[in-house]
């Protein structure tokens, strides 16, 4: 970075401790750019071809965009509740961000997957999407980068219905071009290849994988479960503390784009 922001961090210098940092962002293109030739050539070694001239930036759902926590603990206890068990709601919270396939069989490990999902997606649309709200600084980043004239696509683990449910509720629909839903860590990373995404912003140590296998660069945002520290020791590239700090990143980004 030229001139650090106090909200945006080089993950490179963030210290474990602490999770404060600030250098220059050009530290970490050289790297940057080895990443996305690997990410952008297929496992036999190929050249993986994207055919979108609109470049592309990726963004998580739930806790990157959206305040879904209550929606989906809701709805897990209400899954879980339903086949007799009593469940721990903090935990609950402690797991959001993870796909449904590792927290049910937790808890109720002779229920089948698919048959637990079908009541959740119900209760979620039901109840859930009234307990959505949008995240600090989250429809200013957007804005600023369909502006810029980037194309906007958000990969979930979420179903991709319900990823355009919540993004209608919160009225972020008109922002967002594509929509990949069921994806986390490596398969996001194949989302984002075939998008041929630069950027991909998350909250998750698994939305970090996704954008360093696809090459793309690594914004990791303190917004959900894992910390600064966590998502730097995950290999953001930069670790944010909301997306009101986007717009410096963006501003700073931009210009190693010219």
């Amino acid at each position: 970075w030229s001139s650090a922001s106090e909200r945006g961090r080089c993950a490179a210098d963030v210290r474990p401790e602490d999770a404060v940092a600030a250098v220059r962002f050009v530290a970490i293109r050289p790297n940057l750019r080895e990443r996305r030739a690997r990410g952008r050539t297929e496992p036999g070694g190929a050249p993986h071809r994207v055919a979108r001239v609109t470049p592309v930036v990726g963004f998580d759902l739930d806790m990157t965009l959206v305040d879904s926590a209550d929606a989906i603990v809701d709805s897990v206890a209400h899954t879980v509740r339903r086949y007799g068990v009593e469940i721990d709601e903090r935990a609950v919270r402690a797991s959001v961000g993870l796909p449904l396939d590792r927290v049910f069989p937790g808890y109720i490990p002779d229920v089948a997957y698919a048959e637990a999902l079908e009541v959740y997606r119900a209760r979620y649309l039901s109840h859930g999407l009234a307990m959505q709200s949008l995240l600090p600084g989250a429809r200013e980043a957007l804005q600023l980068t369909t502006s810029a004239g980037y194309r906007i696509a958000v990969i979930s683990a979420k179903k991709d219905t319900h990823v355009r449910a919540v993004l209608e509720a919160v009225e972020l629909d008109g922002f967002v071009a594509d929509v990949v839903g069921e994806r986390f860590a490596e398969t996001k990373a194949d989302a984002l290849r075939d998008l041929g995404a630069l950027v991909y912003v998350g909250d998750h140590v698994g939305d970090i994988t996704g954008a360093r296998g696809a090459g793309a660069l690594a914004v990791g945002v303190a917004t959900g479960p894992t910390s600064a520290a966590e998502l730097a020791a995950a290999g953001a590239d930069i670790v944010l503390d909301d997306l009101t700090a986007y717009p410096d990143f963006w501003q700073q980004w931009q210009e190693t784009q010219a």
